[in-house]
């Protein structure tokens, strides 16, 4: 769901912190990342990126009947996303040697 998931944590059996390669350190980042989308605030992020969802499907979604805080994660969400893109080509071009 989020972005950058993947660069998160390379997996307890990568992790200098982990007791073992089956069990997370306690302060990995995808663990924390799980339990916020888990908690009523992962509720609302999940309720925006369905939200973006039916904007970018050309869904009909009336601008009043969006609350304004719900308004600012949604723009929120669409300047991360950019941000990422703008990130991973980046990468690209560095790999291509541009």
């Amino acid at each position: 769901m989020m972005f950058r998931r993947d660069g998160l944590c390379p997996g307890a059996h990568m992790c200098p912190e982990s007791i073992d390669d089956h069990i997370p350190c306690t302060l990995c980042p995808l663990v924390y990342l799980d339990s916020v989308l888990e908690s009523p605030l992962g509720g609302r992020l999940r309720g925006i990126v369905d939200l973006d969802f039916a904007v970018t499907a050309r869904f009909s979604v009336d601008l009043d009947a969006v609350p304004y805080d719900e308004f600012r994660l949604l723009r929120a969400l669409h300047e991360e996303r950019e941000a990422y893109r703008n990130e991973v080509m980046e990468q690209q071009a560095k790999q291509n040697g541009q």
